[in-house]
């Protein structure tokens, strides 16, 4: 950071009106989510939201754009899948892939079903990786065909994964073709193509201590470390920052960091 725009008291004290003024809608979003509802998880959430606003668009990508109907869609055919695959709530799935919407169609689903979603850093190779895979000993692994390569280096030392529970997401527009992946991985758009895409009744049972997402140290220290971050923290982060934010409903919210990064998940989360 440099001196220019780092925030000094002098500041602060010249930009308290603005400050002050955001004060009230940041205390009427503290009250809104004292005493949430035990179930008003991140999925359910973002239903209600699809309810209010289907054809809106929730993610431009490229040239692609998902409406909320379609991204809700697409995360439910794979949660059903990954649920008669036998994923349960409160299990983990291991996710390695770089921003696009498949990680969030992949997130979501996971989510849906009530497991937990280890975010891989996708610059982790090697022995780094084996560790922060087996650190949290999933049940299953999506990973995008652009990073199947490190993840076959480090395949045979993944310790609690069988082989049926890798699953592989090709790095083209999955709602036009699934795509190619490695035969030693099983194609997860392809094989949920003929799933459901109705809302999973499990959905409703998640309560908000439930585990959300594994969120890993950098390891500069020593090997990265898996932070388990439920659903209560992420639902009190991103109301908070849409109060301080002032987001409106019809603004686009840019975000270029990783989404394995809780900066990055927070922002988009708090955009949708």
């Amino acid at each position: 950071m440099s001196q220019t725009d780092q925030v000094t008291p002098l500041d602060l004290i010249l930009h308290s009106n603005e400050v002050f003024k955001r004060v009230p809608a940041i205390f009427r979003a503290y009250l809104a989510n004292r005493n949430p509802d035990e179930h008003d998880c991140i999925p359910r959430i973002f239903e209600r939201t699809v309810e209010k606003y289907p054809n809106r668009p929730v993610i431009f990508y490229l040239d692609r754009v998902l409406t909320y109907q379609q991204l809700n869609e697409e995360a439910n055919r794979v949660a059903h899948y990954l649920r008669d695959q036998g994923l349960k709530r409160g299990q983990v799935v291991a996710l390695v892939m770089h921003n696009r919407p498949e990680f969030l169609i992949s997130l979501l689903a996971i989510s849906k079903v009530g497991a937990c979603a280890a975010l891989l850093n996708t610059a982790q190779r090697g022995k780094v990786l084996a560790y922060s895979i087996n650190l949290v000993e999933p049940q299953m692994l999506i990973v995008g065909t652009e990073l199947c390569d490190a993840l076959t280096e480090v395949r045979d030392q993944l310790t609690t994964l069988e082989e049926k529970n890798f699953f592989a997401v090709a790095d083209v527009d999955t709602q036009q073709q699934s795509g190619d992946t490695p035969q030693s991985y099983i194609n997860l758009m392809a094989a949920s193509e003929h799933s459901p895409r109705t809302n999973l009744p499990e959905t409703a049972a998640i309560c908000r201590q439930d585990h959300y997402v594994y969120l890993y140290t950098s390891g500069t220290t020593g090997m990265p470390k898996a932070a388990i971050t439920d659903h209560n923290r992420i639902c009190s982060m991103f109301y908070l920052i849409n109060v301080i934010k002032q987001l409106k409903p019809t603004d686009v919210y840019y975000v270029p960091l990783p989404l394995f990064h809780a900066t990055g998940l927070l922002a988009c989360w708090t955009g949708v």
